[in-house]
């Protein structure tokens, strides 16, 4: 999502959708599909809690400098070494900031 804006603007939407929608929405298939119990409720949470930790990593990876990643670049890592080894750790803040401060 952070690296191609066609993705970001097809996920948005959807993200958008579940964060309006209440947990039990979730929780009503899930339910149907599995009984009622511990389980689907976790299920139905954490699909609900998903949406803020996929905006705030595209965020995140988004506000990377590029001169980190032009560095990176110039020291020959390849896509997969600037995301896993530059662009994530240096977003982490911002990824952490779920469990931190409420959207």
């Amino acid at each position: 999502m952070a690296q191609s804006k066609k993705a970001r603007a097809i996920i948005t939407p959807i993200l958008d959708v579940m964060q309006t929608m209440p947990a039990f929405v979730y929780l009503i298939p899930v339910v149907m599909l599995l009984g009622i119990g511990k389980i689907p409720g976790v299920i139905a949470v954490v699909i609900y809690a998903i949406p803020p930790v996929i905006r705030l990593t595209d965020l995140g990876i988004r506000l990377v400098d590029k001169e980190v990643l032009e560095a990176a670049t110039a020291y020959g890592a390849s896509p997969t070494q600037r995301l896993f080894g530059v662009q994530v750790p240096l977003a982490m803040p911002n990824i952490m900031l779920v469990s931190t401060k409420p959207l």
